[in-house]
């Protein structure tokens, strides 16, 4: 099979985990075919749909974020069909989520599955469970099926229902026990937030924190956030004094913190998902009759035979070849693909000696715009040019264009000079564990140090006999002496004798033990941490100092739990977003590509969902209301006027602002991204932008056709420009050319953006509103709209008036954003009827 043999090696030494990685990424996609190729009409296309899903059962059955995504992925559509007469789809839907418990829990004659994804917490029927004549209909069924498969030559040779899963090891048990405890962990979930909107705003907090409680006394707590092939992290803990919830009109998102140990290779033991170490996790199952739907096929049976004498007949062969490219003329057929952007456009014969298979070896010819590359002289080279030509903002950026360009020649000159064949460039990464840890204490002594002026250590202790901060660790120069318990904790630190935690516990609790009256003034909590609350690792240390759990493996996340909100368009436009950061990082725009903050969000029906949190974080919203605010480029001299070398840490605040603006704005401008108040716009703690929130994008926006942003591409305040020292500023020259770069390498990909795009449009047009409520927009002229954002009809790698076409355009979005009257108006309109700070 020509799937299998690409995606599932057959040993672990056969780099699995990449093409997990791969899979992952394009799940939504994979599922969404399947979709679409419900019901089947016809017993050629049943026979190419049955291969179909074995490929999805074999995904499920190996990876257990696979079979999680999967099964979401079923009863959201299942869920969709809820109100429609169309009984078939419905019918297929049940059917292979019963099939795939089935086949996880080792059933006999894999048939009987179906109560864990089809009951509520409380196991008792949803509306979604097929009646009882449905039930002896699905298991006359599936009967005829697997008399059909125990016959047909088009078995798959790595087909799951064989012996993948079947007591090879102690696996199949722990996968199931975290298959059940995380899907109802997750109801459980999506259960408090739903009826938290039901209850008085008074009774969220005592509600919240009784329902957590009883979670974490009942155990089977599931697992984190993850993606396929990625290691499992189960959750011990939520901790139920930490949560808190929102209010919005139509809901009441849930932030929560939980405790998770990561797991090793050796798997998840038993004990830690629940009792199943008796019986394996299907007895319960096996057990019950309720909910439960049985069949007389003896599918596994077949297959075992099937292994055990696989086809080697011509005959046999030439079958199972044709029905695998009747398998891609369905997939495509179903999808209506452009010959020219054909996702799925590989004989077998093509992929066999390839790593992927369509739009995942579809990569664009090689692009460099690295700092120091011909291809950024090109581009800088095209502003002059667009300088000369008269173009007023290619003027502004005309001296430190001609600086770029010279240093990129000196840069040249010296390799030659000096030989240097192998030099490599190495991104600077955001702060390492250690240096957090630092920066919190840093934050702590100073914050300490501004509030208690008249602070003394005790009278036994002399002024010679104290440590300066600085002789311990240079980072916290400034900080001044230490009392001799902060001195000694800092020394242990240093040595590795006590941990991150132990640390930040021993500081604060110092501190606090010293503490005077407080006299500080407003503008000293604004500009210490108090701008930003408590920071991430203080608050892990804190969660980790009374946890029962706490180990090297241990670690804390932060998630937001919502319902009454479909997430597949969100969790779509985070997949293209991380597509855009890939496509810089293959252009060696590594400025942009690390400036990008993707965040994990995951759909677990219609209406239900998981969104991971972005760490050290406030909204533009939040940090305008804090006491002293005046703007951006005050809120970064003020959080760096104690550092180290103040200067130096002002100018990284400033570039990480650049370059993560660079990066939004052209992601804004290519998704179209909409509803960019304030409240949707996070400013971390080093600088950098990161939007959130996408519920509008590719032509939808608040207000339709009379929206305020429409014809805006991105947001680009005059605050925002203030912190690039305006128009003549040398940091909007760098802001400029990385905004020309990322287009141009963005337009030279545009097959992979354009080809995902058109696979989801027709696969998921009927469960994302930016397709929705666009129905006389037809997949076509959509994709037509994108190709002029990009401007596809230039040819910017081999033609010079291309190239300084598409700079010419880019420079005209920037300007049409720069200052947009709509923005300051949408704004505005927030501020009035939200309360959102402009």
């Amino acid at each position: 099979n020509w799937l299998l043999s690409e995606f599932l090696p057959s040993g672990k030494e056969d780099n699995g985990n990449n093409n997990f990685s791969i899979l992952s990424f394009y799940m939504p996609q994979i599922f969404s075919i399947h979709n679409k190729m419900l019901p089947p009409l016809c017993a050629t296309h049943y026979i190419v749909l049955d291969l179909y899903e074995d490929f999805l059962l074999t995904l499920g059955c190996s990876d257990v974020h696979f079979a999680l995504g999967l099964v979401w992925h079923l009863m959201a559509s299942l869920e969709d069909e809820s109100g429609s007469n169309y009984t078939r789809k419905k019918f297929a839907l049940r059917r292979l989520i019963c099939e795939f418990e089935s086949v996880l829990f080792g059933f006999d004659n894999a048939w009987g599955g179906g109560s864990i994804a089809l009951l509520n917490r409380n196991n008792t029927n949803l509306a979604l469970n097929p009646s009882q004549d449905q039930e002896i209909l699905l298991g006359e069924r599936i009967a005829e099926l697997n008399n059909l498969r125990s016959k047909s030559p088009f078995l798959l040779s790595k087909s799951v229902r064989a012996d993948l899963l079947r007591g090879e090891n102690d696996h199949n048990i722990s996968f199931c026990g975290i298959y059940r405890a995380q899907i109802n962990f997750t109801r459980q979930l999506s259960h408090i937030a739903s009826t938290l909107f039901t209850l008085p705003r008074a009774q969220h907090s005592n509600y919240l924190e009784t329902e957590l409680q009883k979670i974490n006394e009942g155990g089977c707590l599931g697992i984190d956030l993850g993606c396929g092939g990625s290691p499992v992290s189960r959750i011990v803990r939520v901790p139920s004094t930490e949560g808190h919830v929102f209010r919005s009109k139509a809901r009441t998102p849930v932030l929560l913190l939980i405790e998770v140990v990561q797991e090793g290779d050796e798997g998840i033991e038993s004990d830690h998902i629940g009792d199943d170490s008796d019986a394996g996790a299907s007895c319960d199952l096996a057990g019950s009759t309720d909910g439960l739907f049985y069949g007389d096929g003896h599918r596994a049976n077949a297959l075992k035979k099937f292994n055990d004498d696989p086809m080697d007949t011509d005959g046999s062969a030439a079958a199972t070849k044709g029905v695998e490219q009747s398998l891609q003329t369905l997939v495509t057929s179903c999808l209506h693909l452009d010959d020219t952007m054909n996702a799925l456009h590989d004989t077998p014969e093509s992929s066999s000696n390839n790593n992927t298979i369509g739009i995942l070896n579809t990569r664009s010819a090689k692009t460099n715009l690295a700092s120091n590359s011909d291809g950024r002289r090109q581009i800088l080279q095209t502003l002059i040019e667009s300088a000369m030509r008269g173009d007023k903002l290619a003027k502004n950026t005309t001296r430190s264009s001609i600086k770029s360009i010279q240093a990129i020649n000196t840069r040249e000159a010296k390799i030659l000079l000096s030989s240097e064949t192998n030099l490599s460039n190495i991104e600077e990464g955001r702060e390492t564990t250690e240096d957090e840890t630092l920066e919190v204490v840093r934050l702590l002594l100073l914050a300490n140090k501004h509030t208690n002026s008249n602070y003394s250590y005790d009278l036994e202790t002399r002024s010679d006999d104290l440590i300066d901060a600085e002789s311990i660790f240079p980072e916290l120069v400034g900080c001044g002496p230490l009392s001799p318990a902060i001195a000694k904790a800092l020394m242990l630190y240093k040595s590795r004798t006590i941990t991150t935690t132990e640390l930040i516990e021993l500081t604060k609790s110092d501190l606090s033990f010293h503490k005077s009256p407080d006299n500080s003034d407003d503008n000293s909590k604004f500009w210490m941490r108090f701008a930003f609350g408590e920071r991430w690792a203080e608050k892990r240390a804190r969660i980790a100092a009374t946890s029962l759990h706490f180990s090297n493996k241990w670690d804390l996340k932060s998630i937001i739990v919502k319902s009454n909100d479909d997430l597949r368009q969100e969790a779509f436009t985070m997949q293209l977003i991380e597509l855009c950061s890939e496509v810089f990082s293959e252009a060696h725009l590594l400025e942009l590509c690390s400036a990008i903050h993707p965040y994990r969000i995951v759909s677990t029906g219609s209406g239900t969902g998981v969104i991971e949190c972005v760490r050290n974080a406030l909204s533009l919203d939040s940090l305008k209301k804090l006491p002293g605010y005046v703007s951006i480029k005050e809120h970064f001299e003020e959080m760096t006027k104690y550092a180290a070398d103040p200067a130096s840490m002002l100018q990284t605040y400033q570039k990480n602002f650049v370059h993560s603006l660079a990066a939004y704005s052209l992601i804004c401008h290519l998704l179209q991204i909409k509803d960019r108040h304030n409240g949707n716009i996070l400013l971390d703690t080093m600088g950098h932008i990161v939007h959130i929130d996408f519920g509008f994008v590719f032509g939808i926006a608040p207000g339709g056709a009379f929206s305020l942003e429409a014809g805006t591409p991105f947001k680009l305040t005059e605050e925002m420009m203030d912190v690039m020292g305006g128009i003549g500023g040398e940091l909007f020259s760098d802001f400029v050319t990385l905004f020309c770069c990322g287009f141009i390498a963005l337009q030279r990909h545009s097959r992979e953006i354009l080809t995902l795009l058109e696979i989801t449009y027709q696969s998921s047009s009927h469960n994302m509103p930016c397709f929705r409520e666009q129905p006389e927009k037809s997949c076509a002229e959509f994709l037509q709209d994108v190709r002029m954002l990009l401007r596809t009809d230039l040819d910017s790698a081999g033609d010079s008036d291309d190239l300084l076409q598409t700079v010419k355009h880019a420079l005209d979005l920037i300007k049409t954003s720069m200052g947009s009257y709509g923005t300051g108006q949408y704004d505005y309109f927030q501020y009035m009827s939200q309360g959102i700070a402009t």
